[in-house]
């Protein structure tokens, strides 16, 4: 698909592949033993299925439970969607069994390519110029045309994180967020502290989780990632640990 023909998918909504759905079942297994708060996903389809594989190896048997209309509470015009999040809301208070509430944001979304979704590397260095490409993808604060850059896509996951994230952090709520390659790159950066340019650097493998403890003022990481996959979108979920409890990023 996608990956194996080099395309820019950026926030193209595709599905995990039958590679990725394997990687995402074999990412949740190394998280089994954590219960969850809340579940925050991007609103690509992709992040939402790894969520969900993922948890299906939970050693608690928590259940996800998707709310429609994000953490806002705006499912939209439709009554069928306010519906389907009135029920989901009083699904969770009532079940016998344990669920756990997933919310998607757009704000987790993969970085925009604009013009260049739907191209490989080829295609959109012939079209476009090798060079410009190059400045596209790694420049902090260049646009490809109506796309976004990284600094674009760093403001909205940086907000989302501290305005939605962080409060529920500080209150002892454990917390898997799943989104993509610059989403959580932006987010990675923020919680360890590296600057906009060390953060170009960062590259994340597919759905390998990346643990933080967070003590209610700071984060330190608790386990390594050795291995680092460059330019391929990724469907990381990564921890964050406030105490003793911990919580996924």
């Amino acid at each position: 698909m996608f990956n194996d023909k080099e395309l820019f998918s950026g926030d193209v909504d595709i599905p995990l592949t039958e590679e990725g759905t394997m990687e995402a079942i074999a990412g949740g297994k190394t998280f089994a033993h954590i219960d969850f708060d809340i579940i925050i996903t991007s609103r690509l389809v992709r992040a939402r299925m790894t969520a969900l594989l993922a948890m299906t190896q939970n050693a608690s048997g928590q259940v996800p439970i998707h709310v429609r209309g994000g953490l806002e509470g705006a499912p939209g015009p439709e009554v069928g969607r306010q519906k389907l999040r009135e029920n989901a809301l009083l699904a969770i208070d009532k079940a016998e069994c344990d669920m756990v509430p997933l919310y998607s944001q757009k704000d987790l979304n993969e970085r925009c390519y604009g013009d260049l979704q739907g191209l490989n590397k080829r295609q959109a260095a012939e079209t476009f110029g090798d060079d410009v490409v190059r400045k596209w993808r790694r420049s902090v604060d260049t646009r490809p045309p109506g796309g976004e850059s990284l600094h674009d896509t760093a403001i909205r996951s940086r907000a989302f994180f501290k305005d939605f994230v962080l409060p529920r952090l500080s209150a002892g709520q454990n917390v898997l967020l799943v989104a993509h390659g610059n989403s959580l790159r932006s987010v990675i950066a923020y919680v360890a502290g590296l600057t906009e340019e060390e953060s170009i650097r960062l590259q994340l493998a597919t759905a390998a989780p990346i643990m933080y403890n967070y003590d209610g003022e700071k984060f330190s990481h608790t386990n390594h990632q050795s291995k680092w996959k460059l330019d391929k979108p990724q469907f990381l979920t990564s921890t964050l640990k406030l105490s003793h409890g911990d919580s996924l990023v």
